[in-house]
């Protein structure tokens, strides 16, 4: 009865190629490619089996077999000579993972520019603030022209007015005017103060607001005269 040892896949490989060297009867085959009488070469992860010939089969899918043939060896030894055979020149590189997907790929753009980098439209909110610390005694209401177009008034019996100018805004630098304007009706101090400037929005929801910075700021008297302007610049992103 014969009888059989399991021994590590290098042992089990290193046997069966030196008794295929020594009887070359039985040969080797790496992927269904013959690679009898192959020397000095290591391969990981394969499967084996024998056919019915008692040919070894190794199957290593991750392995790419190159053969070329080269003249057979010569012995210069008298003794009776094994039957020769070419020896295998076998090439193995380690296999795409997918193969068919293509290997090299466009290289994304370089520049990713705004579609349209003149658009004027401000990236935030803006919003006249005013203050009077002595409403309906100013005498005056206060008229907000933006970019020379009229926008807003101020009227002078609010103890505070906050309004949105961003719409009228642009990018860049934007002229703000004020404007004074005789009140219908209301007394007048001459120790009245409004201070008034443009700040910008940073949070905030609802009727909450958020504002931040005081550009263009500026104090508005009730010692002042009707129809007085006041002109001043923001710079707006």
């Amino acid at each position: 009865m014969k009888r059989f040892a399991i021994y590590s896949i290098t042992t089990v490989l290193s046997l069966l190629l030196f008794a295929t060297i020594t009887y070359a009867q039985n040969k080797v085959f790496l992927n269904n490619v013959d690679v009898t009488g192959l020397q000095n070469q290591r391969f990981e992860n394969v499967n084996v089996y024998f056919d019915s010939l008692g040919n070894l089969h190794l199957s290593a899918p991750q392995y790419h077999v190159s053969v070329s043939n080269q003249a057979p060896a010569q012995n210069p030894s008298s003794l009776p000579q094994s039957p020769t055979y070419a020896p295998q020149t076998v090439t193995t590189t380690a296999a795409i993972a997918n193969p068919s997907y293509p290997q090299t790929y466009p290289s994304a753009p370089q520049n990713y520019a705004p579609q349209n980098p003149q658009d004027p439209t401000p990236i935030h909110s803006y919003y006249v603030v005013a203050f009077n610390n002595s409403p309906s005694l100013l005498g005056f209401d206060i008229e907000v022209y933006v970019n020379g177009a009229h926008f807003h008034t101020i009227r002078q019996h609010k103890a505070q007015d906050v309004h949105d100018i961003t719409p009228k805004l642009k990018r860049g630098e934007n002229k703000i005017q004020y404007r004074l304007v005789l009140a219908a009706s209301a007394g007048k101090s001459s120790k009245a103060r409004v201070e008034v400037f443009v700040a910008t929005r940073t949070g905030g929801a609802g009727n909450q607001l958020e504002l931040s910075g005081e550009q263009g700021k500026l104090l508005i008297k009730g010692s002042d005269e009707a129809g007085k302007w006041y002109d001043t610049v923001i710079n707006v992103e």
